[in-house]
């Protein structure tokens, strides 16, 4: 019993180790592209350009020096990007760290604005425009960064549903009608799901009634 205790503790010990040494190696790799980057924007004139321009110009440095280092890092070497659009996001994101005022002073107020309304509609896409219905019993109301409520179908199953726009009924959600039995009406919205790493179909309400 022992060693089989002392064998699993090895095998938690090695996950946590491996994953890690996984998690450092993409941060350094990543590091290497936007430092990379964010030199090459202070030799290029974006003036000029459109944002569409300075999108494309921003992807073929970022695609050049994932050319140079591909062959040296071991985790560019050994990791197989299916979507260059995501590793585009998260280079961004070292560069908002590594050379934050030369690449956000690339873009004009409007055009960070635009930018941050196109994140917003590819990350809340509708999969239909189908409203589903169903009668649900209230267990409880989140408000944490994505506010949603917990309600329980007639099978017994939990369900969270997101509040991530202007429903009806937001007044019925309140402590004295929890337990109560409401119709509830949602969409599905294809959003990313960080412990699924990817985008999956997640319920959002439309409205809510007793």
């Amino acid at each position: 019993m022992k060693n089989n205790i002392a064998l699993i503790f090895i095998g938690l010990v090695f996950s946590f180790t491996l994953s890690f040494g996984q998690n450092k190696a993409k941060d350094e790799a990543y590091n290497l592209i936007a430092n990379d980057v964010c030199k090459m924007i202070k030799k290029e004139d974006f003036s000029s350009m459109s944002l569409k321009q300075k999108e494309v110009k921003l992807g073929l440095f970022m695609i050049q020096s994932y050319g140079k280092h591909k062959k040296t890092n071991k985790y560019l070497k050994n990791t197989k990007f299916d979507d260059m659009s995501l590793l585009g996001e998260e280079i961004g994101v070292k560069m908002a760290e590594i050379c934050g005022v030369e690449f956000v002073s690339l873009f004009s107020g409007d055009e960070l604005e635009n930018l941050v309304d196109e994140d917003v509609v590819d990350s809340t896409d509708k999969t239909s425009d189908e409203v589903i219905t169903f009668e649900a019993i209230f267990i409880s109301v989140h408000n944490d960064a994505v506010s949603y409520i917990k309600v329980l179908d007639d099978f017994n199953k939990e369900h969270n549903i997101l509040i991530l726009n202007d429903f009806e009924g937001g007044k019925l959600l309140k402590k004295e009608n929890i337990k109560k039995k409401f119709k509830v009406s949602y969409e599905e919205y294809s959003l990313y799901d960080l412990s699924e790493q990817g985008y999956t179909n997640k319920k959002v309400l439309k409205s809510i009634e007793l």
